[in-house]
C-alpha cells in the first residue's frame, strides 16, 4: 500500500476516534470542512467547562449588587410603565448603557419586567413594566 494511502487511513481512524470521544463526553464534535484537496478541522470548546469557570468566579457580592439594582428598578416601575428616559430620571441616573446593562437586561432575563412593545425592542416609544406574574407575587 502506498505510504500516502496508509496515512490517509490512519487519519480517518483518528478523526473517527476523536468524533466518538467528543460524543461520549457530550462535547460538540469537530466540524470537518473540505477545502480543495485539504480538510480543515474546527474544534469547539466544551461549553460547560467555560460556564463552570465563570460561575466559580462570581461572588455573593456581585449577585447582591445585581439583585439590589433590579430591586431598585422594580420600585421605580411599581406604578406604571416607563421609558428608558423616564427610568433614568426617576433613578437619578444619566448613563443609558449602565441602565440597560445593570438594571433592565438582568430584569428582562429574570422575567421580572417586560417590554410594552416586544415586537419593536428599539422603538423610541418602548416602555418597560413589571410582568403580570411579578405583580401577582406581591
Amino acid at each position: 500500500m502506498p505510504k500516502g494511502k496508509e496515512r490517509s487511513i490512519n487519519s480517518h481512524n483518528e478523526l473517527k476516534r476523536i468524533v466518538e470521544t467528543c460524543i461520549e463526553n457530550k462535547i460538540e464534535p469537530p466540524e470537518l470542512l473540505e477545502i480543495g484537496d485539504m480538510i480543515r478541522v474546527n474544534f469547539y470548546r466544551h461549553k460547560s467547562i467555560m460556564t463552570d469557570q465563570v460561575t466559580d468566579q462570581v461572588t455573593d457580592q456581585v449577585t447582591d449588587q445585581v439583585t439590589d439594582q433590579v430591586k431598585r428598578l422594580l420600585k421605580v416601575l411599581k406604578n406604571k410603565p416607563l421609558s428608558t428616559k423616564e427610568i433614568l430620571s426617576a433613578m437619578n441616573m444619566k448613563h443609558r448603557p449602565t441602565l440597560m446593562k445593570d438594571y433592565i437586561v438582568p430584569a428582562l432575563n429574570a422575567h421580572l419586567i417586560e417590554q410594552t412593545d416586544p415586537e419593536s425592542p428599539n422603538s423610541p416609544m418602548q416602555k418597560y413594566r413589571i410582568t403580570v406574574s411579578k405583580k401577582i407575587e406581591k
